[in-house]
């Protein structure tokens, strides 16, 4: 019986947590605890950054042929993940943030960091989507048409 009980105390927390309606809830809306929000907020930033990591992934094959426009790429990456943390660093400035801004300063930084992250895949993007025939201020994001019917 010791047994059975000390399994559910364990174990019966790691199973999803269902809401009111019957759709699972996300790790954030089951966290109880600052630490669960903290590693909450880690794993959605993991995330969006596999995201902008398989979106970067797809580009360079896409235009796998295009030297100049790669190199852009690689220049403009470098510039936004410079902008990325100086946004972080201006948004929380003191050195000790923890004991400055208190426990929850990872969730609040991950998750500002994570949405950085989802703002630039959505740029990043329209590489992959195109814009439509006839945008004449799309420069190197080929129409929609072209990247379906490969017009290079």
């Amino acid at each position: 019986m010791r047994i059975l009980l000390a399994l559910a105390v364990f174990w019966l927390p790691a199973l999803p947590v269902q809401a009111q309606e019957g759709t699972e809830m996300t790790c954030l809306e089951a966290a109880t605890t600052q630490l669960e929000m903290n590693q909450c907020a880690g794993l959605d930033l993991e995330a969006a950054e596999s995201e902008l990591n398989r979106v970067l992934a797809d580009i360079n094959l896409r235009y796998a042929d295009k030297a100049d426009f790669l190199n852009k790429l690689k220049m403009s990456q470098s510039a936004w993940q410079t902008l990325r943390e100086a946004n972080l660093d201006l948004r929380f400035p003191l050195e000790d943030k923890r004991v400055q801004y208190g426990s929850m300063v990872p969730m609040c930084v991950q998750t500002i960091d994570r949405q950085l992250v989802i703002e630039r895949v959505a740029f990043l993007k329209q590489w992959l989507v195109g814009i439509d025939e006839g945008d004449v201020c799309g420069g190197s994001i080929q129409s929609s048409d072209c990247l379906e019917n490969d017009c290079s």
